[in-house]
């Protein structure tokens, strides 16, 4: 029955470890289709690695991390100091909503492209990309100017992030990638107390754009030793001979069959529908609102009338009719344990969204904190997570399981929020000491469950396209549409019955450049307590919608299937496995398999 699958194998009764039909953990690969010539190429240089090339190989990752994440931490201050000097603070909601909107269209791209071209070749558009977008931060005079830098810089910070994940599960073993995935986050333990320092120092003795202007420098200079460790293997594995039957990078970009291959099984067309649906209804959601209703005006409603009843209607017609390579393959979609997996990446990080998209305007306005401590705590969460994540790591490396820690991280997310929800606002000890109690169980539950999942995932399907269907699609809409829509009418409200002259004027002022209204009134006066309890409202809202959905990850975690993990590099072996010995023997019986079907399984075989 389907639902002994989701307790342990000691406990079910009759029922197999793996199942074929479509409510099994694990869904059968065709073992007939022509892997990608990047793949392959993976695979060869894989196949020569030596310890050292590993050791080598995880170190040039922890460098790009750690400048990575240094930068991301520093940005959340010269992001907040540059927008609000062009007064559009309110803003930050749809900074989140393109976040999410470029990450989920690039991350299943990058996937694609590195299949096709290799990983070295993708790795160098990324840092193009970053080097580009930070540049054009740098020297932007307004948000418009900003939002299109920073556009190509997620492009880059999007793109190092799913490479870092694809490497890391071409050369680890399923028992131990947990572990080794948290590589790309461990710079987080050292910057989260040494990123608000060096911010604010920057902040003081300089300014926002040099803080951003710095990385064009830095960032390439550390992504040469992951240059060298990737074209090092690839020379080396070439030497050897293993590159001799995959053409080379040079050949695919100069061969028009080869593009027209890679665009169809890129699925450009899906690709292209699903990032305008997106953007078609997301954004026009977080603007919709704000210190004025445009909820009945033409630029809303267009918008979301085209994304709805147009784009996505037909990406779903596309797939399920015209796309030879489907996005979103619907076999996947029918199993429950990818789709338990899919609500508990959906609701996590749409729940902590909730509460962090405004988080650092929280720490200054509503608890009077400095912009070296603001950043400091809302970098807790994070550094949590990283320390918890890699001790849960170890532990299912010996007890090769992930349920039960999942379950465990689904509970705490409630707790977490449920902390956040009583302790929003307030400028004494305890009251901090509350909010920072529940970052840090908040950054215990992600440490529980959000990689673990990842984890299973893969040791369910193997390397599936899993990037646009984990993409962050609602992630920052969510926090903005109830910031948006909720807190200019609560500041002015709160200002008028203090009877403050302009109280509407004086709103949009505060709404558009809390940092402003801060360094003008000091805590203790009458109107900074009066902007303090609307901020207060609006965070119980937040965190309101914070628990509802955090009580969802409870349900999807008691849904997951008991996924056992091993020393395979991927659980696809032993099914691609067991279809070809099928295979063979029905060859056999026919006079014998055909010779492309027999290499193959020599070959799986060999594994």
């Amino acid at each position: 029955m389907v639902w002994q699958e989701m307790l342990p194998p000691r406990f079910r009764r009759g029922v197999p470890d793996i199942e074929s039909d479509d409510n099994s953990a694990v869904t059968e690969v065709p073992v007939d289709q022509e892997k990608s010539f990047g793949v392959r190429r993976m695979e060869a240089i894989a196949a020569s690695f030596t310890i050292y090339d590993k050791v080598a190989l995880f170190v040039a990752i922890f460098l790009v991390a750690y400048s990575r994440n240094l930068d991301g931490n520093g940005r959340k201050s010269f992001q907040a100091t540059a927008i609000a000097e062009w007064d559009s603070a309110a803003n930050t909601a749809m900074l989140g909503v393109v976040r999410s909107c470029v990450a989920a269209a690039s991350l299943p791209v990058y996937a694609k492209v590195s299949d096709w071209f290799g990983r070295s070749s993708i790795f160098l558009a990324i840092v193009t990309f970053y080097v580009i977008g930070t540049i054009v931060q740098a020297t932007a005079h307004n948000f418009h100017t900003y939002t299109g830098g920073y556009i190509l810089y997620i492009l880059g910070f999007a793109g190092e992030h799913v490479l870092f994940q694809i490497l890391i599960g071409d050369s680890t073993s399923l028992r131990s990638r947990l572990i080794f995935a948290y590589v790309p986050t461990l710079p987080q333990l050292i910057n989260t107390w040494v990123s608000g320092t060096i911010a604010s120092r920057i902040l003081e003795v300089s300014t926002w754009r040099w803080g951003f202007a710095m990385w064009t420098i830095i960032m390439p200079c550390v992504a040469l030793p992951l240059f060298f460790a990737l074209y090092g293997a690839e020379y080396r594995s070439k030497k050897k001979g293993l590159l001799k039957d995959i053409p080379s990078t040079r050949t695919i970009v100069s061969t028009p069959a080869y593009w027209l291959d890679f665009f169809w099984k890129a699925d450009i067309v899906g690709l292209f529908l699903l990032a305008a649906s997106w953007a078609l209804v997301l954004i026009p959601l977080t603007l919709g609102g704000g210190t004025s209703s445009k909820w009945k005006t033409a630029p809303v409603l267009s918008p979301l009338f085209v994304g709805l009843c147009v784009t996505f209607p037909s990406f779903i017609i596309w797939e399920a009719k015209f796309s030879r390579f489907p996005l979103l393959p619907w076999t996947l979609l029918k199993n429950r344990h990818i789709l338990a997996s899919f609500g508990i990446a959906l609701f996590s990080t749409v729940s902590q969204s909730v509460q962090s998209t405004y988080l650092y305007y929280t720490l200054i306005v509503s608890f009077g904190k400095s912009v070296e401590a603001a950043t400091r705590t809302a970098n807790v969460e994070s550094f949590c997570e990283v320390i918890v994540g890699v001790s849960v790591g170890f532990a299912v490396r010996r007890f090769r399981v992930l349920k039960p820690f999942i379950i465990f991280g689904a509970c705490l997310y409630v707790v977490a929020y449920g902390l956040l929800f009583k302790y929003r606002g307030g400028h004494t000890s305890a009251d901090f000491a509350g909010l920072v109690g529940g970052e840090v169980v908040l950054g215990f539950a992600g440490g529980f469950s959000l990689t673990p999942v990842q984890v299973g995932l893969q040791a369910s399907v193997g390397h599936e396209k899993m990037a646009v269907i984990t993409a962050l699609f609602l992630t920052a809409t969510v926090a903005g549409a109830i910031w948006t829509n909720t807190l200019p009418a609560r500041l002015a409200a709160n200002l008028e019955a203090i009877g403050t002259a302009n109280a509407t004027t004086y709103a949009k002022q505060v709404y558009g450049n809390p940092l402003k209204f801060v360094q003008a009134n000091p805590v203790g006066t009458e109107t900074r307590t009066a902007v303090e309890m609307a901020y207060r409202s609006v965070q119980r809202s937040l965190c309101t919608a914070g628990i509802c959905l955090s009580a969802m990850l409870v349900v999807f975690s008691l849904m997951l299937n008991w996924v056992e993990l091993d020393d395979r590099q991927n659980k696809e072996d032993k099914e691609e496995i067991a279809v070809n010995d099928e295979k063979m023997a029905e060859a056999d019986g026919a006079g014998g398999a055909p010779p492309v079907l027999a290499a193959k399984n020599e070959k799986v075989q060999s594994k």
